[in-house]
């Protein structure tokens, strides 16, 4: 008997299980998100609180010096989803200019995240944005403030009416009172803009969106097999009736024949011998 050789069968089994493992590993689709690292299937987005400002009035204050301090503007927010922010925004009058102050704050603690210095030249009327160096990473459901101290050399600000009551504004929970101000450096913008009026200070997001995973069509259950119908048990046969019994044939006939054969050959015996 031909001896296995089991040390070869089970390089073979390895080669096998290791060649299904790298199939499955690299047959897999594998998207890359735009920072580099390996993520799910989805798509990246961002928002803003603010969107056009087509059919709002802009409108410059006057000069806001208090106690001969500087007014920080900004609005509180929200997001629904965790999410990171990118960038400052502010929409800049003419008169502004310098050398501004930007921050972030935790809305619920009073706690300064992140502040920036932001220079910018005068004679723009029009939307400015301050590119964060590295994001900054917020929680969903809890509460932001995003604001822009104006400077000694320009103290003004710009603001618009009713844009919140107006607008939908998407991704992000904003309502009425989130317009705030400080006429105090160093503190949280708490202080709620009456008059229906929102400061033009905003802030970008960038959200990654995981792709829906697509819901499974319902299956039909299979149809159950009929049964098989019953079959009647065959009939029984009927035995004949009668004398049965098998005609029996005697010995007798092969007795006589055999004795006649031997009868035979000795009378041709005796005729040989007379002859001789």
């Amino acid at each position: 008997m031909k001896k296995i050789n089991v040390r070869r069968i089970t390089a073979a089994v390895v080669t096998v299980l290791a060649a299904c493992i790298l199939f499955t590993l690299f047959s897999g689709k594998i998207n890359v998100r735009a920072d580099g690292e390996g993520a799910a299937e989805g798509e990246l987005l961002h928002y803003t609180i603010f969107g056009s400002l087509d059919g709002f009035d802009i409108i410059v204050s006057g000069e806001h010096v208090y106690d001969g301090q500087t007014l920080a503007v900004g609005t509180r927010f929200e997001v629904e989803e965790g999410c990171s922010i990118t960038k400052i925004r502010k929409y800049f009058g003419k008169e502004e200019h310098g050398t501004f102050v930007a921050a972030i704050w935790d809305g619920d603690t009073g706690e300064l995240i992140k502040q920036y210095d932001w220079t910018l030249e005068s004679g723009k009327d029009a939307w400015e944005e301050l590119v964060l160096p590295e994001p900054i990473e917020i929680e969903p459901q809890h509460p932001y403030v995003v604001e822009v101290q104006n400077t000694k050399e320009s103290p003004y600000y710009v603001y618009t009416r009713g844009y919140f009551d107006d607008v939908t504004i998407e991704f992000f929970d904003i309502s009425g009172g989130n317009s705030v101000f400080s006429e105090r450096p160093g503190d949280m913008s708490t202080n709620a803009m009456g008059g229906n009026a929102n400061f033009l200070v905003d802030v970008e997001v960038e959200y990654f969106k995981p792709a829906e995973t697509p819901t499974p069509e319902a299956t039909e259950a299979p149809t159950p097999t009929p049964a098989p119908e019953a079959t009647e048990a065959p009939k029984e046969t009927e035995m004949p009736t009668g004398d049965l019994e098998p005609e029996k044939k005697g010995c007798g006939g092969i007795a006589e024949s055999f004795v006649a054969i031997m009868a035979l050959a000795g009378a041709g015996f005796v005729l040989i011998r007379k002859k001789h």
